[in-house]
Parts: C-alpha cells; structure tokens; sequence
C-alpha cells in the first residue's frame, strides 16, 4: 500500500498545533473528513502550564501534561506530569477511527518514538492507511526517526520566518489539492 504520509516540524513554541488547528478548520469547511488528535498548550502568565489532547471529531478533550504533579498515576518526563489518563483516552480515540479524509496527529513525540510509549495506537492507525492524507507533527531532533517509520511523501518545515497564517495557508492549499485529485 501506498500511503500519503506527511509530516509537519518545527521547535518548541514555533506555532505547530495553531496551524494544524487551522488546518483541520478550513478542511472541515471544505466538506472533508478530519480525524486525529490536537494537543492544545494552556498558558498562564506567558508560561506553558499544561497540555490538552482534543478529540478533533467530538471536540472533547482531556489534560495530557503539567507542569505540576497531580496524581500518583503520571508519567514524569523531564519538567512534566504526563497523565495516564489522557494518554489512555488518546489512544481510545486513535483507535476508534476508522475512515477519514484528513488524519492529524499533532504530536508523535519522544515518549511515542523514542520510549515505545504514549499514543502507540497511532502506528497501527497510520500504518493502516484509512486516510487520504496523515499528517503528522514531529519535532526537528526526531524527524530522522520519524521518516524512517513512515517514509513520509512530504516534509513542512516551520521556521517561524513566515508568520503562522502563511504557513497554514500553504498547507491547506497543498491538502486541499491533494484531497481533490
């Protein structure tokens, strides 16, 4: 099988999840199906406190990471608390889909290819290839693994020279075509 795997990068704090947000909202408006999971940051005085996994059909969503230590049923991952729970729902979520247009997977991080943790049920999900389009968020230091995995079609690269509505916009466009041939 042949599958349409694309991956967006960027550092920490580029804009990743905004544009894949985005991306998701303008394709849905295009009468396409979107699947996946976001993780949408919460700030509080400008400081990144905790991080949401959002269902990207339902719209619900649970807190993923902490910055402070909750419950005895975390993963601690340098400066983080990552909640069983959230990891254990995303995953429910990966699991449950089962044919979508566009799939986002925003994000495949260290704990997923680095510790054979997190969002595992992502690999069988990608792999399956019920999607026309996967689009999956890697940062820079784990793209060489990531390409190795999926040998993705396509690499969006965000530098943060462009402002965040340029990049989004040539995603889309670039999708948006993709889903229409």
């Amino acid at each position: 099988m042949d599958l349409n795997i694309w991956i967006l990068s960027g550092w920490r704090g580029i804009g990743k999840t905004p544009i894949c947000q985005l991306i998701a909202q303008h394709i849905q408006n295009a009468g396409f199906q979107v699947a996946g999971l976001l993780s949408i940051a919460e700030y509080k005085a400008g400081v990144k406190e905790r991080i949401w996994v959002k269902d990207i059909i339902t719209g619900e969503q649970r807190l993923l990471i902490s910055s402070t230590q909750l419950n005895t049923h975390e993963i601690q991952f340098g400066k983080w608390y990552i909640q069983a729970e959230g990891i254990n729902w995303g995953n429910q979520v990966l699991s449950s889909i089962d044919k979508c247009d566009l799939l986002i997977i925003d994000e495949l991080g260290p704990l997923e290819l680095e510790l054979g943790q997190g969002w595992q049920a992502a690999y069988s999900l990608i792999l399956r290839g019920n999607y026309k389009i996967a689009l999956i968020v890697v940062r820079p230091e784990l793209l060489e693994k990531a390409e190795s995995l999926f040998h993705p079609k396509c690499i969006f690269e965000i530098t943060g020279e462009n402002n965040e509505l340029t990049e989004s916009d040539n995603l889309v466009s670039a999708i948006t075509r993709n889903l229409n041939s």
